[in-house]
């Protein structure tokens, strides 16, 4: 008998780190025959689910919360942590709390709640730092496993082609001033690089980043606009050197050595460049020391070091599964 499997988290809306993780997820049950994945929600706009969440939940027999800033402890999502996924049993994968927002007691005790259920299987989160906030907020009746994030997990080639491209990544809603991105831009330039300015999503998330990017002052680069995620991965690898705003042109650039510098010291981006050594190549657009990254940035990725991350992160998601199928039999 055919056991099916909902996902539950930010998919469908093509952001790029979340199609991974839905790729991530849905792969990790591929070679079995008799087990089915699926998004749990049918609609991206509220209420996200065109009958009622008990309908929907009975037709599945576990479910997978899975991958990014869902642990948002000034906000309870309307989507991620619904009591009723939990008349299933539930496992929790790759999570971060994200804390720049502050945290507000009466959302903190409905998502402890939810946390503390019996059928709350197992939780991995993408740090160490988000995991001991879990324990320490929400206070879980299993143990908390702090691993990486699992695009890590993905067998992207290993290539740094000398190319002289330069792979620039932002995003909508910023206002930023591009004074010190250009510059930064403009020493790739000068060094006889070229600029390519990658929209890092697909429809409709990508629309408002391909429309940032128009907008973007400097000249000359180009706009790569495309259709699927695995043509947005093939175009930050094929970049030799990353600037970005975003997390997973970050991860995916890492782990297929193409050196990558930051535009964002968010707390994921600290944990992952603490985890990997490259707590010197982050930065923020307002950072009038942006420019002089430019030739450090190009330190080249540690071959060894990435397939150590990559095996490590394939060993986490080997634990979700052995507990899934062990749960379905």
């Amino acid at each position: 008998m055919t056991k099916r499997i909902g996902l539950v988290g930010y998919f469908k809306w093509g952001n790029y780190g979340d199609e991974l993780f839905r790729q991530v997820l849905a792969d990790l049950f591929a070679g079995d025959e008799d087990i089915e994945v699926d998004v749990m929600h049918d609609m991206t706009v509220a209420p996200y689910f065109s009958t009622s969440v008990e309908e929907r939940v009975a037709q599945f027999d576990a479910v997978i919360i899975g991958g990014g800033d869902l642990i948002i402890p000034w906000m309870l999502s309307p989507l991620y942590w619904k009591e009723e996924y939990l008349a299933k049993p539930v496992y929790i994968v790759g999570v971060e709390v994200p804390r720049w927002g502050g945290w507000d007691e009466n959302v903190c005790k409905q998502m402890a709640a939810f946390f503390q259920h019996e059928n709350v299987k197992f939780i991995h989160t993408r740090s160490q730092v988000s995991a001991e906030w879990i324990k320490k907020h929400l206070r879980p009746s299993v143990d908390v496993y702090p691993g990486v994030d699992i695009v890590c997990a993905m067998d992207f080639p290993f290539n740094s082609p000398q190319n002289k491209v330069l792979g620039l990544i932002t995003r909508a809603n910023q206002n930023l001033n591009p004074v010190n991105i250009n510059a930064f831009l403009q020493k790739a330039v000068d060094a006889g690089w070229s600029i390519k300015h990658i929209p890092l999503g697909t429809a409709p998330t990508a629309d408002d980043d391909i429309a940032e990017a128009h907008e973007h002052t400097f000249t000359p680069r180009s706009i790569t606009v495309a259709n699927t995620i695995e043509e947005l991965t093939r175009e930050i690898q094929s970049c030799q050197l990353l600037l970005s705003m975003k997390f997973h042109g970050c991860v995916v650039g890492h782990m297929s050595g193409v050196p990558t510098i930051t535009l964002s010291r968010a707390d994921k981006f600290v944990h992952f460049y603490n985890r990997i050594g490259r707590e010197a190549h982050m930065a923020v657009a307002p950072d009038e020391t942006l420019p002089e990254r430019f030739y450090p940035g190009m330190a080249g990725v540690d071959r060894d070091a990435v397939f150590a991350l990559r095996a490590e992160s394939k060993k986490e998601l080997g634990m979700l599964r052995q507990q899934v199928l062990e749960e379905l039999k």
